[in-house]
């Protein structure tokens, strides 16, 4: 099956990603590993069956109709691409910004659509063209053979409603991205700042300040490290200020005016 070039960016992004935090060269074997094992993922979750016209539709082009503000010509993924600053310089095509957006919503949406709401949103297997209906997800429509209409009606609306559900949550954690572009360089110096984050913490920010005895209520990982550092103590604190706060935000209540 050969999948878009929007998911082939995606894979790009997922196996660049995986080498910076892990410590291995891009183009390596490591890294090939990691694309491959991306472009299974994403054969194994389209939201519709093979072969299906649907699935032909460019992703980019239906967010663009949908949600200008964000990547439309004018909306915030243009202006993201426009000041985006890499070692070739500033400025990148606004589709590489696009996709990385909408492949990192997806990819929460889809882990919410399996864990909370107990969804099945992968296909079985890989074969080619039309599949069996026990092996699609809960967003492919399945065959009408062997279904009577009123079967195949109830089917239908179970499927619809998955797809529904996606656009939903996906609308949710696009509109929840607002808020945190919407910072501004100053805005984020002014919160630091506000955290008496000066120049002596800068140059001790990884530096231990103290040991596991003398700081009970740190918490260390298994097999990581006994010291407590300037950064476990400035995450800590990030904590005690923005988890409450965050914590305090229902979207329930905001969108429909009760717990």
């Amino acid at each position: 099956m050969e999948l878009d070039k929007y998911a082939k960016l995606a894979a790009v992004e997922h196996a660049n990603n995986d080498a910076m935090l892990n410590g291995f060269p891009i183009k390596s074997e490591k890294w090939k590993k990691s694309y491959n094992e991306y472009m299974e993922y994403a054969t194994s979750t389209m939201s519709v069956g093979r072969k299906n016209p649907r699935f032909q539709l460019n992703p980019i082009a239906f967010t663009e109709l949908h949600y200008p503000d964000i990547f439309g010509p004018q909306g915030l993924a243009a202006r993201l691409a426009a000041e985006y600053t890499s070692h070739e310089g500033k400025g990148v095509p606004p589709d590489v910004i696009k996709n990385r957006i909408l492949a990192a919503v997806t990819s929460l949406v889809k882990i919410y659509e399996n864990s909370v709401l107990g969804n099945v949103n992968t296909t079985k297997g890989h074969k080619q063209g039309l599949i069996d209906n026990n092996d699609m997800s809960q967003l492919q429509l399945p065959k009408k053979e062997g279904m009577s209409e009123d079967q195949y009606r109830i089917k239908k609306m179970q499927v619809m409603k998955h797809r529904v559900l996606r656009d939903l949550l996906t609308n949710l954690v696009l509109e929840s991205l607002m808020p945190f572009f919407r910072l501004s360089a100053k805005d984020i110096n002014d919160i630091l700042n506000s955290m008496d984050f000066d120049s002596n913490t800068i140059e001790n920010y990884n530096s231990p300040i103290q040991d596991e005895a003398t700081a009970p209520s740190a918490q260390f990982p298994k097999g990581g490290s006994t010291k407590v550092s300037m950064r476990d103590k400035f995450i800590e604190k990030l904590h005690a200020r923005m988890k409450p706060k965050f914590m305090a935000v229902s979207l329930r209540r905001m969108l429909i005016g009760r717990d």
